[in-house]
């Protein structure tokens, strides 16, 4: 019953959502503005670190097209190179919530500045407001696509949106609802190829563009201190990755006779969950959790090797950085990761959810100092063209055309 209704309210909202499109699109102006070179962009979403800021947003705003940036958060972030932070009135949040109040504070900053570019990170719903709230600005449309094509597919189940992500099982009806959104942006940016090709697949028209997201180049880089750790997790901890196969991995070398030691940065719904199966599996001895840190690059320099479990990924931001501060990685043959990681050259794609998958790779660069020096060297070397100034030509070409 649940499920049935959850569905019904899902079917509700996308009605009333298509319908506000279409009324916003008979009554607004349809006059195109003037082109111009410098463009103001006013963008909102789930920011959990200013390093992701940094990555993902920093570089648009440093493109020389980008006159002025506006980034809508529910959480003050200070000293971010380029950037107007704004945040909801205290009272509008304690009033109606803090992400109803983001939203809302978003519409009306849009409204004030009247930007040339609108934009959401994230489809539910920073991306469907952005969409809205352009056509009401005679704005461009812009949706960032962090999370991959599992944003939308079988009708966003896998998706972390507390309405979408909790349905019983995929629905395609919802899915051809949502690609009909994503049909509506003007630009969409995706994180790596197959979140593009998916979306060409399904005759999405918009102007696909690919941006990882751009590093600090001066902060990740390989550390020459003796490692505390063998592997690495950093993410959230929530479902979609996987940690317990992480987990798993660990216990299988430690019965393969091996004493690795691990780390898991990060927070989450799981993570009393996660750490009772460490103590179930007999490894707490061997895992670390430590929580969320803002100093990721301490942590990449005190590790030898990332591991990523996911069930879907866009292109692991965590990845990047941990490949340009010298780690192979381990990861899931999903969504872009194969973009960056070269299966036997610079890390192991793997394509099973079996956690004695993970192990055996995890186990050959482990043990074998001369596979993983060529693999550390590899994983630098490819990841160096993710550096923060390549990503903002990047973002001059694309704010250029449009």
């Amino acid at each position: 019953m649940k499920a049935l209704f959850r569905k019904k309210v899902i079917s509700i909202f996308l009605y009333l959502y298509n319908m506000a499109l279409w009324v916003i699109g008979k009554v607004t102006n349809k006059e195109k503005p003037a082109e111009k070179k410098e463009k103001t962009v006013v963008l909102t979403g789930t920011f959990y670190s200013s390093n992701w800021i940094e990555s993902h947003v920093v570089p648009l705003a440093k493109s020389k097209n980008c006159k002025k940036l506006f980034l809508v958060s529910s959480k003050q972030f200070t000293n971010i190179d380029g950037i107007s932070i704004v945040c909801p009135p205290v009272t509008l949040e304690k009033i109606i919530g803090n992400v109803p109040s983001r939203l809302f504070y978003f519409m009306y900053i849009v409204v004030k500045v009247k930007p040339d570019i609108v934009g959401g990170f994230h489809l539910l719903f920073n991306g469907m407001i952005a969409q809205l709230v352009a056509k009401i600005a005679n704005a461009q449309s812009l949706y960032f696509c962090v999370g991959g094509p599992a944003e939308v597919i079988g009708g966003g189940i896998d998706s972390e949106n507390k309405l979408f992500g909790k349905q019983d099982k995929p629905d395609f009806n919802i899915e051809e609802k949502l690609i009909r959104v994503v049909r509506g942006f003007d630009h969409v940016i995706t994180m790596g190829s197959s979140a593009k090709q998916y979306f060409k697949d399904k005759n999405v028209n918009a102007t696909i563009n690919i941006v990882s997201g751009g590093i600090n180049d001066s902060k990740f880089n390989v550390s020459k201190v003796d490692p505390k750790y063998d592997f690495i997790f950093i993410g959230r901890l929530a479902k979609i990755k996987r940690i317990d196969i992480y987990l798993q991995a660990i216990k299988l070398l430690v019965e393969a006779g091996h004493k690795p030691s691990a780390v898991i940065v990060g927070d989450g719904e799981l993570k009393d969950e996660l750490e009772m199966l460490s103590r179930t599996l007999d490894i707490s001895d061997c895992v670390e959790f430590v929580g969320a840190k803002a100093d990721i690059e301490y942590w990449h320099s005190i590790s030898k090797v990332f591991v990523l479990t996911s069930d879907s990924e866009g292109l692991s931001l965590a990845l990047i950085e941990a490949m340009m501060s010298g780690l192979p990685a381990v990861v899931s043959d999903v969504g872009d990761l194969s973009d960056i990681v070269v299966d036997g050259s610079n890390g192991f794609l793997v394509d099973s959810r079996e956690p004695r998958q993970f192990m055996q790779k995890m186990e050959l660069l482990l043990t074998d100092s001369n596979l993983y020096k060529k693999y550390s060297n590899e994983a630098k070397k490819t990841a160096d063209r993710y550096k923060i100034e390549n990503t903002t030509k990047l973002w001059d070409n694309i704010l250029g055309a449009i």
